[in-house]
């Protein structure tokens, strides 16, 4: 019996199985822009502008410089058909160093926050109907934001990818 086989069984590239579709892709997108800011920043931008025409224009501008960030991930997508997001593109154009000093900054620090932020939010609006007229208790916000974390990030898709993809194209048709 040998340990290393020449057959052309064995010279086959391991691959995982293609089980997202486009509907799958534009559920996460979706999710990732539209859920993660559209329920935050609303109250933000009203307040600051002072107007709501103003609002609703500077919301527009957002929308515009919004559409010209993806037209340009998507004409750097087709230049350089490669795997890996921002961190593929910066690899190809400032060379490896910088590449890896974004990887770690945003798997360290912002896609942690930007997180923490979403969960912390969800929380405070779950729970405003039920603390109507006094202050809702920061570690109950917390404690929720935690929970939905753990839940919806890991345990969902730990137990079936599939599933929790159909929960995200579930969602995104409900919020619309």
């Amino acid at each position: 019996m040998e340990a290393y086989s020449d057959s052309a069984e064995s010279s086959q590239r391991v691959q995982l199985k293609r089980r997202l579709g486009l509907l799958h892709g534009v559920a996460i997108i979706c999710g990732l822009i539209i859920g993660s800011g559209i329920y935050v920043s609303p109250k933000g931008v009203l307040q600051g502008a002072h107007s709501v025409g103003l609002s609703l224009v500077l919301w527009a501008v957002g929308g515009i410089l919004g559409t010209l960030g993806a037209l340009c991930f998507a004409e750097l997508g087709t230049t350089f058909p490669a795997a890996g997001e921002k961190y593929a593109y910066l690899d190809k154009m400032c060379g490896p160093f910088v590449a890896f000093l974004y990887l770690w900054t945003y798997l360290g620090m912002f896609r942690p926050g930007a997180n923490a932020v979403k969960c912390l939010t969800f929380g405070a609006y779950v729970l405003k109907p039920l603390f109507p007229h006094c202050a809702i208790p920061v570690a109950v916000v917390k404690l929720l934001g935690i929970l939905l974390c753990c839940k919806e990030r890991y345990i969902i898709n730990i137990l079936n990818m599939v599933i929790g993809m159909n929960l995200s194209i579930y969602f995104f048709n409900y919020n619309f």
